[in-house]
C-alpha cells in the first residue's frame, strides 16, 4: 500500500493554504490580538481538506507541518528575546511543534480508512491525544493552544475542572468536525445528524455547567487575606551584576515599604508580602545535616542557615507581615573540598516563605525545570557545555511541592513556567491533599522581564487563570515586568497590573478550595484518547 504522502498527484497547495489560514485564524485569537471566537473556527480549513478521500497534492502532510511550523513561530516569536542563542532554540522547538498538526490530520485519517470512524470523533480525540504529547514530551509545553483563548469566555471555559482543560479541547475540535461532517456528502446521514447532536447537546451542557459555578456561593470559612504582590521592573539579565542586585533590593524593598505604609495608613494591614522569582538577591544558605565543618570553623548547620536567613528576617520585621520571595538557594551537601563542585553544592531557584516574626516556614525549590534556561538536558554526561553558555552550572529540582500554614491558610507557591503545565500543578496540590495540608492559596512567583511587552506575558497569565479553574483555589501572581494578578477559584482577574512597570497590586483575597473532579482523576481522559 503506498502512502499518501508519497502518491503520485497532481500538484497543489490546498493543504498548505488550508492549514495557513487556520493558523492564521488561532494566531489571531491568541493575545495580543485577542479575537478569541476565531478559535472556534482555526480547525475549519484543515478539517475539510483532511475529510476527503484522498490528501490533494504532493506531499500534503509536508504542507501541514510547514503550516504548523509558521503558526509556532509566530506565537511564540518571544523566545529569542531572553538570549540570541534562544533563536536556535526557538526554531527547532517551533520546527517539532508544527508536527502535532499533520500528526493529528495522519490520525483521524487512519481512524476514517481503516475503521471507518466519523470525522467528529477521530478529530476531538486525535487532537485531545496530541494536546497531551504536546504537553508532556521534551519536558512538554503548553502554550498557545486554543483553549488559552477562551479565558475571556468564562462560562464556556469552567468545564475544564473536569478533566483539565484536554476537556474544553475535545470540545473545541468536536465542534467544527461535526460540522465538517454535516456537509460532507460522504458521510452517511444517521453519522451526520449524530455529530451535530453530539456538539449542540455539549456545547449547551457546557455553557450551563458553566454557569452554575460561576453562581456558586462562596462557602469559604476562611478570613480574607491582604496581600501585597510587589512587581518591579528590572530587566533580567543572565550575567552577575552586584551593583544590578543591589538596585534590585532597593526598588523591592522601596515599593514594599510604601504599600506597608499605605494600608497601615488606611488601617487595614497587610497580611502577606509576595516578590517575583529571583528577587530577592541575597543568596539562601542551607546545609545538610551531614555538614559539620565549614571552611575551618566549627559549627551546626542550624547556625549557618540561621545566619544567612537575617537578611529576611529583617525584611518581614520590617514589613510586619509575612513574605514570600523568589531567591536563590545554595544547599551545601558537603565540605569536602576535594570533590567537585556540582558534589558539594545544588543551585536551585526557590521560593522562601519566612512569617511575621522572622521565622522560616518552608522552602521550596522549583521541581519542574525550563531546558536550556535552568538546565541542560545531556549536561550530567557532557559537563563542558555549561562553559559555553551563560548558565553557570544549571540548576537542581526540589524533591516536591509544599504548602506552610500562613495566617490560618495553607499556601502553596509554584515558580515560573510550572503554572505552564497543568499536570504540574494538578501533581503539586494531589500531594499536598494526600498529606492532607490542601492548599487554600495558590502563588506563583515568576520573572517575564525576560520577555519585555510580549504576547508571552498574557499568554501565561491566561495559564494561571486556568490552572486557578482547575484546582478550584485561588491564586496570585507576583512577576517582575508584569503580569501580576490576582485571580479567583472561577479564573476571573479580580486586579492585574501593567505590562514593564513598577508597582504593588494590594489586593484582598477569600482563600479556600472546593471540589475539583480533574484533582481526583487526573489525566486518564487524555491518557485514553493517547492509547485510542
Amino acid at each position: 500500500m503506498v502512502s499518501e504522502s508519497t502518491t503520485k498527484q497532481p500538484r497543489s497547495f490546498q493543504p498548505l493554504l488550508a492549514g495557513l489560514l487556520g493558523m492564521a485564524l488561532l494566531w489571531l485569537a491568541q493575545p495580543t490580538i485577542s479575537w478569541w471566537p476565531l478559535a472556534w473556527f482555526a480547525p475549519l480549513p484543515w478539517l475539510w481538506v483532511a475529510s476527503k478521500p484522498t490528501l490533494p497534492g504532493r506531499r500534503p502532510y509536508t504542507q501541514f507541518w510547514l503550516a504548523g511550523f509558521a503558526y509556532w513561530l509566530a506565537a511564540l516569536y518571544w523566545i529569542p528575546m531572553a538570549h540570541p542563542l534562544q533563536y536556535i532554540n526557538w526554531v527547532l522547538l517551533t520546527a517539532y511543534l508544527g508536527l502535532y498538526l499533520p500528526l493529528t490530520i495522519r490520525t483521524i485519517r487512519l481512524a476514517q480508512q481503516q475503521w471507518s470512524v466519523p470525522i467528529w470523533i477521530s478529530a476531538p480525540v486525535a487532537w485531545v491525544a496530541c494536546e497531551y504529547l504536546m504537553a508532556h514530551v521534551i519536558t512538554g509545553i503548553a502554550l498557545a493552544t486554543p483553549v488559552h483563548t477562551q479565558v475571556h469566555w468564562l462560562p464556556i471555559v469552567q468545564c475544564i475542572d473536569l478533566a483539565g482543560p484536554y476537556t474544553l479541547d475535545f470540545l473545541m475540535m468536536l465542534v467544527p468536525a461535526a460540522v465538517i461532517a454535516g456537509v460532507n456528502r460522504n458521510e452517511p446521514k444517521w453519522s451526520r445528524a449524530t455529530g451535530f447532536a453530539a456538539a449542540s447537546c455539549l456545547f449547551i451542557a457546557a455553557l450551563i455547567y458553566g454557569a452554575v459555578q460561576l453562581s456558586a456561593p462562596n462557602t469559604s470559612e476562611l478570613a480574607t487575606v491582604r496581600v501585597a504582590l510587589v512587581q518591579g521592573n528590572e530587566p533580567a539579565v543572565w550575567e552577575a551584576d552586584a551593583d544590578r542586585d543591589r538596585r534590585v533590593v532597593k526598588q523591592y524593598r522601596e515599593l514594599t515599604l510604601a504599600a506597608v505604609d499605605e494600608a497601615n495608613r488606611a488601617g487595614e494591614p497587610i497580611d502577606i508580602v509576595i516578590w517575583p522569582e529571583n528577587m530577592f538577591r541575597d543568596v539562601l544558605w542551607t546545609y545538610a545535616d551531614s555538614v559539620i565543618e565549614l571552611a575551618g570553623e566549627q559549627g551546626t548547620p542550624a547556625d549557618y542557615t540561621a545566619q544567612s536567613m537575617q537578611p529576611l528576617v529583617a525584611l518581614s520585621r520590617e514589613a510586619g507581615a509575612n513574605v514570600i520571595v523568589g531567591i536563590d538557594r545554595t544547599h551545601v551537601l558537603s565540605d569536602d573540598q576535594t570533590l567537585p563542585v556540582r558534589e558539594r553544592f545544588e543551585f536551585q531557584n526557590a521560593a522562601a516563605i519566612v512569617d511575621r516574626d522572622g521565622e522560616l516556614l518552608a522552602i521550596y525549590p522549583k521541581t519542574h525545570l525550563v531546558p536550556f534556561g535552568e538546565y541542560l538536558p545531556l549536561a550530567d554526561w557532557f559537563p563542558w557545555v555549561y562553559d559555553i553558555t551563560p548558565m553557570g552550572l544549571g540548576l537542581t529540582p526540589g524533591d516536591g511541592p509544599v504548602a506552610p500554614e500562613v495566617e490560618g491558610m495553607r499556601v502553596a507557591p509554584s515558580i515560573c513556567y510550572e503554572s505552564v503545565l497543568p499536570h504540574i500543578i494538578r501533581r503539586h496540590v494531589a500531594t499536598l491533599d494526600d498529606r492532607g495540608e490542601r492548599p487554600d492559596l495558590l502563588v506563583n512567583i515568576t520573572n517575564d522581564s525576560w520577555f519585555r511587552q510580549s504576547s508571552e506575558l498574557d499568554m501565561h497569565l491566561a495559564c494561571n487563570r486556568l490552572r486557578a479553574i482547575e484546582m478550584r483555589t485561588p491564586m496570585v501572581v507576583a512577576a517582575n515586568g508584569g503580569l501580576s494578578a490576582s485571580i479567583d477559584r472561577d479564573g476571573r482577574l479580580l486586579a492585574v497590573s501593567g505590562k514593564q512597570t513598577a508597582e504593588t497590586l494590594i489586593v484582598d483575597v477569600q482563600p479556600g478550595s472546593s471540589a475539583s473532579l480533574y484533582l481526583a482523576i487526573g489525566d486518564w481522559p487524555a491518557i485514553a484518547c493517547v492509547v485510542a
